[in-house]
């Protein structure tokens, strides 16, 4: 979803969203920021991808707030609370422990996750909520963790230490909890577009399988595929032989069996190869249409 004039035209909306009081300063976000902002909103949406969207995180915090020293990651939720999906971690440095000490960094997250709201550190040590700051303005931001939230629902964070010859004051807070809900957008669209592919995934393995039912419900055409039954009927196929005809079956590529299975794509295509010699077929369609009619495996596509 790429930004519209109309995001541009209620970015007074968010910040009041963000903090009531905002309302009250006029021209807090300069028109170059602005720029900016919309600039890497429209970047982070074109992406269809779920690691190009976290991956683009770090630049377009950059572009907005010029710190170049930032984490995102992504949470779920578990019996005692939440925990980080490691593997969607993205950090250029590691957490800065003279800013918030280790023991209270996680803690600092976790508030900002419950609470939907940012957490901010002040150059003298203190951690506030972003929503409890005074009317003043306030420039010695040095810290800031804003949580990614959807449909009410915290995902995620950003991290941001403020770069060394510039603090953070209010609005910098503001174009980072703008930039946080369009990651989020971004982050369930990429998610939606996975699984309109899966579905199509899933779609044209059921074609290729009710393809491979009807080649053999054509009585006419097993003399020409299948071996002569009452004569030697080959090698006995290995369990994983089995799995790997069952995926075969469905419609699966090599690829796609070697994920599925854990394997490595070379040994899925020396099972492959395995399967098609000891059924004493030409290629895997035959070996599938075999294995079918000798009640090897059985037709459930997916």
């Amino acid at each position: 979803m790429c930004a519209s004039l109309a995001e541009a035209q209620h970015v007074r909306g968010c910040e009041a969203i963000v903090n009531p009081n905002l309302d009250s300063r006029k021209n807090i976000i300069q028109l170059k920021q602005l720029k900016s902002l919309y600039s890497v909103i429209e970047s982070i949406s074109s992406k269809l991808h779920f690691e190009n969207v976290l991956e683009s995180v770090p630049q377009a915090v950059k572009a907005i707030t010029g710190s170049t020293e930032m984490a995102v990651a992504l949470v779920h939720k578990t019996a005692d609370g939440f925990e980080i999906d490691r593997e969607t971690m993205r950090h250029t440095c590691s957490h800065p422990s003279d800013i918030v000490s280790k023991a209270d960094r996680w803690r600092v997250a976790i508030t900002a996750i419950k609470t939907n709201k940012p957490i901010i550190a002040l150059a003298s040590g203190e951690l506030v909520p972003y929503d409890q700051t005074s009317d003043h303005p306030i420039e010695d931001i040095v810290f800031a963790i804003v949580p990614l939230t959807a449909q009410n629902k915290s995902i995620g964070f950003i991290s941001v230490i403020a770069p060394e010859r510039k603090r953070f004051d209010h609005k910098d807070i503001v174009l980072l909890t703008i930039l946080a809900s369009h990651i989020v957008i971004a982050i369930e669209n990429a998610r939606l577009h996975l699984r309109v592919q899966e579905l199509s995934l899933a779609k044209e393995r059921c074609r290729i399988a009710k393809e491979i039912l009807a080649v053999v419900m054509q009585s006419d055409m097993y003399d020409n595929i299948l071996p002569v039954f009452t004569g030697r009927r080959g090698e006995e196929l290995t369990n994983k032989e089995r799995e790997v005809l069952t995926l075969m079956a469905k419609g699966y590529t090599n690829e796609e069996i070697a994920k599925e299975l854990w394997i490595g794509l070379k040994t899925v295509k020396t099972h492959v190869s395995s399967i098609i010699r000891k059924l004493e077929q030409k290629n895997r369609v035959q070996a599938i249409v075999c294995a079918l009619q000798r009640g090897l495996i059985e037709f459930t596509p997916e």
